[in-house]
């Protein structure tokens, strides 16, 4: 085969040159036509498809320490997580938060609720006031016999054991003051120089009793920090120190999930446990490093599995991405108001991308699913006028009539929790039901919306307008109140995931793209540095499948290294790139 240009001719193998020229031999398209209507599928090559990963038993979880679970350096791009699972984690395995640190980006942080992709809504919104105790604090004198605890208790306040009898100041003198409401007969109480400093647990006190010290107060000089709430002596009135109740705690709840609590899974994510058992095979390809972590507000003991496998790229339903495609995670959470247009996620020009899940938390401030009343909508490549996704909100979650038949979950969309008073979280899944964009996208929802004419960002359409004509139907649109059912204003806690490479990136689709003329010269040229043995067979496979796939960047690079005088210079510097 020589290049175009002349300047070399080499011998190739029948296997070289179906690389070069995919779309020659009559086998390849064969299989092509029948894999693709079925689905996108990835040719299998052992060669480089390598798998790897870890696991870890008993693993000690130390409380807000980030701790390593995995990291790998990707050989032959590109290289794809394939399953994370995380049987357990501690207590609170549900706040445990994974970091996926991922080709030097920013890392992707997600608790492992948001992994079995379940929400919290009940904790949507600003966290209940603590209650307003009373600044109490007082002094009381008890009746022979009694305890502090018995003392305060009678006063509907709680014993403190710090007891400050002024002994310092003035020899007690106002505390007695103070306490001869109680028995006035405290104010003659002498001290003597034996019985001054605390000694026993029913002090300090004034002996009431009949007693051979009936009449002096006891233990007032040197009372230590904390005293005996529950000591008694039968001839002792004691001096107790009195304060507000401690609040009562918050009540238990069950830990958040799905509603039923009920073991569950589909094919990206799940949940099959009580404590743990949190599943994911989203994609989450990489370039070059990959390295996971495990944080937790609370110490324990956890479990962990990764695997992945090497120059394996992603598909999503019928579509393979192109290797540049990365994992991206965006997230809207604020109270939103009736009526009011939010964006859920915006991605700017020059990057191109496909929606892999949506799922969406709420929880209205009073009661009901008013805000439901809403379409979701996509601005797809700087448009202004959207694509209407749904026709209401749980109709874009292939429900309807607000969710009237509780919870469930399929791999297309699931209700994972469901009150029926206006807190709910439920998902959308888009592998079979591609949303794709080229140049800069945005995901638009409203709280609640007027429906009339052919659907603007102001209203959801009640009709398909032919060339943007609307048909006067005669029908005003409802006002807000007739169809909410109440419950508008409300909290909206949503997390879309997303793939998304630079605008421009080979997509192979169902396939693999054709070669273009620069790529197979291109291709030509590292084939020849192979041969001559000044490239590896690493870097030889990575360069053949990118050029194979008309990568413009390689093909690109390729070229120009192709055209200088020194081959083992241009050799050398190709290693170093896609080594």
């Amino acid at each position: 085969r020589c290049l175009s240009t002349q300047r070399h001719c080499i011998t190739l193998t029948q296997e070289e040159e179906n690389m070069v020229n995919p779309s020659g031999p009559v086998v390849w398209l064969s299989l092509a036509v029948v894999v693709a209507s079925v689905s996108a599928a990835v040719p299998v090559n052992t060669k480089t498809m390598k798998n790897f990963g870890h696991s870890i038993k008993n693993g000690k979880l130390v409380a807000n320490t980030e701790i390593d679970l995995f990291e790998h350096t990707c050989g032959t791009p590109p290289c794809t997580i394939t399953q994370i699972h995380c049987p357990a984690a501690g207590p609170a395995w549900y706040d445990a938060v994974v970091r996926f640190y991922i080709d030097g980006d920013e890392p992707i942080n997600m608790t492992l609720l948001e992994l079995a992709n379940e929400g919290a809504p009940t904790e949507l919104g600003p966290p209940p006031p603590s209650p307003t105790l009373p600044n109490t604090s007082e002094y009381f004198l008890g009746t022979a016999g009694q305890s502090c605890d018995a003392v305060c208790g009678g006063h509907q306040l709680q014993c403190s054991p710090s007891v400050n009898t002024g002994w310092g100041v003035d020899e007690g003198k106002s505390l007695q003051t103070r306490l001869a409401t109680f028995n006035a007969s405290i104010l003659k109480c002498p001290f003597k120089p034996a019985d001054d400093k605390w000694w026993a647990p029913d002090q300090p006190n004034f002996v009431c009793g009949n007693d051979p010290n009936a009449g002096l107060c006891v233990g007032w000089e040197s009372v230590p920090a904390a005293v005996s709430c529950e000591g008694t002596f039968p001839a002792s009135c004691r001096v107790c120190h009195c304060v507000a109740k401690a609040a009562a705690p918050a009540p238990q709840t069950a830990p958040p999930g799905t509603g039923d609590h009920g073991p569950w899974g589909i094919g990206l994510f799940g949940h099959t446990a009580n404590n743990g058992g949190v599943y994911s095979t989203v994609r989450i390809p990489f370039q070059k490093t990959f390295k996971a972590t495990l944080t937790s507000s609370q110490g324990g003991t956890y479990w962990f599995i990764v695997r992945g496998v090497e120059d394996y790229p992603v598909v999503i339903g019928d579509l393979e991405l192109p290797p540049q495609a990365k994992l991206k995670v965006h997230r809207f959470n604020s109270l939103t108001t009736e009526g009011e247009l939010i964006t859920l996620m915006n991605v700017s020009a020059g990057t191109s991308g496909a929606v892999l899940s949506v799922r969406f938390d709420a929880k209205t401030t009073t009661s009901g699913y008013g805000y439901l009343e809403a379409c979701m909508r996509a601005l797809i490549d700087g448009a202004t006028s959207p694509l209407f996704l749904s026709s209401g909100a749980e109709d874009y979650f292939l429900s309807a009539y607000y969710f009237n038949e509780g919870e469930f979950k399929t791999p297309n969309s699931g209700l994972t929790y469901y009150d029926g008073k206006g807190v709910l979280s439920v998902y959308k899944i888009h592998d079979r039901d591609p949303l794709l964009w080229d140049n800069g996208f945005a995901l638009v929802f409203r709280n609640m919306e007027d429906t009339t004419g052919c659907g603007d960002l102001e209203h959801c359409p009640n009709q398909f307008c032919k060339n943007g004509t609307r048909v006067d139907d005669g029908i005003p649109p409802p006002p807000f109140a007739a169809t909410s059912g109440g419950g508008t204003d409300a909290f909206y806690n949503t997390v879309v995931m997303t793939y998304e490479w630079p605008r421009g990136a080979a997509v192979r689709g169902q396939g693999r793209q054709p070669a273009t003329e620069a790529s197979t010269e291109a291709l030509d040229f590292v084939i020849q540095l192979g041969k001559a043995g000044l490239i590896d067979s690493v870097v030889e496979v990575r360069l053949a499948k990118l050029l194979g796939d008309a990568d413009p960047s390689a093909t690109a690079v390729v070229q120009r290294y192709a055209k200088a005088a020194d081959l083992h210079r241009s050799a050398e510097i190709l290693s170093k790139m896609y080594t």
